[in-house]
């Protein structure tokens, strides 16, 4: 299904290169393909994303502003796929990180895996 097992059982080119990744098959065989296809910092990054909960884990909703909250999560989704949507999000927070503003969705779960973005990624000298 995957493509990682031949039919005898043993790994494929790809299922090997899947395994050195410490990741659930289905995501390792997602940042294989987005590095085949030269998409895979992309392909990377929404499967850091899912790590940290998905769509679930990502849209915060204060209930004093669930309005504000519900433009700004309609902005960021693409309706065609969760996980364009997810990347969306994740650079949404980046921008704002980097920008030292204030992003237009904030969750707490995301904390974390922001935290050092700004030391690991050339920083912009202006933002848009």
């Amino acid at each position: 299904m995957l493509g990682a097992l031949s039919d005898s059982g043993d790994l494929t080119q790809l299922g090997g290169r899947m395994v050195s990744y410490p990741l659930d098959p289905p995501l390792a065989k997602m940042v294989c393909t987005g590095l085949d296809l030269e998409c895979g910092i992309e392909s990377i990054t929404i499967v850091a994303v899912l790590a940290v909960g998905g769509m679930q884990q990502v849209f915060f909703t204060p209930s004093d502003r669930a309005k504000e909250a519900s433009e700004a999560h309609n902005h960021l989704l693409i309706l065609d796929s969760d996980h364009l949507s997810l990347l969306n999000v994740f650079e949404e927070v980046k921008t704002a990180i980097l920008c030292r503003a204030r992003p237009r969705i904030v969750s707490p779960s995301l904390a974390a895996f922001h935290c050092c973005a700004p030391f690991n990624l050339s920083l912009p000298r202006r933002c848009k």
